[in-house]
């Protein structure tokens, strides 16, 4: 279950007690009419239901609702950057990553905040934020090998004392990527040959 930071605000509000569109306009800092659009498509999604003229988060979504699992120590937001000169190129790339983070097993997506594709001078760029939880520091170096962010904030927890075994399984994650990309680069210079 992934939300926008939209959708995230609105059942974050919706986690608390049922609430009507006026209730959540009041207390929300949105247009009711987004508000509406987001209520609509959780909807779709199955993640709300409406009753009578309140929105109701099932039970076990609303327990869930921006928390991370109990045996993840770490929170964390990755800043996501895509370029290309075709746009369509990077519409889909963006829906890929966007798929692989919901289905990732590894790390607990909680949050996306997507923007727009913009056109720059000579090709587009998108940008989004995601917030996520993860067991440990390893599997936080994980999610920064596998998705690539331009940048990444530890937000939980303050203080953290890492094991040799952790210590050695997160250097031999990166040594592992590295020696795949040191491959592909070899492969690209032979052929360039």
């Amino acid at each position: 279950m992934t939300f926008t930071e939209k959708q995230a605000k609105i059942a974050k509000a919706l986690s608390e007690n049922p609430k009507t569109l006026d209730d959540l306009s009041k207390e929300l800092v949105m247009k009711e009419q987004v508000i509406k659009e987001n209520l609509d498509k959780m909807i779709e999604k199955e993640v709300l239901e409406k009753k009578g003229n309140q929105y109701v988060l099932p039970k076990e979504i609303s327990e869930q609702i921006g928390k991370k699992p109990e045996n993840h120590k770490f929170l964390a937001t990755m800043f996501i950057e895509g370029q290309s000169k075709q746009k369509k190129a990077l519409e889909n790339a963006h829906k890929d990553m966007i798929k692989r983070l919901k289905k990732d097993k590894v790390i607990r997506l909680l949050s996306i905040d997507e923007e727009d594709i913009e056109k720059q001078e000579d090709y587009y760029s998108v940008l989004f934020e995601v917030e996520f939880s993860a067991k440990n520091f390893e599997d936080v170096c994980y999610a920064v090998l596998n998705y690539g962010p331009s940048s990444v904030e530890l937000i939980e927890p303050e203080e953290y004392t890492i094991d040799m075994t952790e210590a050695q399984g997160t250097l031999n994650d990166v040594a592992t990527i590295m020696q795949a990309y040191m491959q592909e680069i070899a492969k690209k210079r032979i052929k360039g040959k």
